[in-house]
């Protein structure tokens, strides 16, 4: 006997076709995973942002409700960054929208 799935009505095929980038959106936004992909994109993108110098002295960084908190080892480079802080957060926006990193904090 060929055991038969109960209907679910999310997991129903659907008849038109949408290009990856739409059903890795859609695949997101159902299983609310879009802010933790955005997060990851904006970690994995710091060394290639901010350069060698400053990614080789940062110890910890992650984004929390819109702040990117950043763990520096060198105390010098957390004053260079903290002065420099509305240049850092330009960088970020040419890659990210302001909505995802509107801050960053230099610890």
């Amino acid at each position: 006997m060929r055991y038969k799935k109960p209907y679910e009505p999310g997991l129903r095929r659907k008849k038109d076709t949408s290009s990856v980038n739409e059903s890795f959106a859609e695949y997101l936004k159902e299983f609310r995973l879009k802010d933790k992909y955005q997060a990851t994109q904006v970690v994995s993108s710091w060394p290639e942002l901010m350069g060698q110098a400053i990614n080789s002295r940062t110890d910890k960084i992650f984004l929390n409700e819109g702040i990117l908190y950043v763990k520096l080892n060198s105390s010098a480079m957390r004053q260079e960054l903290a002065i420099a802080k509305q240049r850092v957060l330009e960088i970020l926006w040419e890659r990210f929208p302001k909505e995802i990193v509107y801050d960053v904090r230099f610890m």
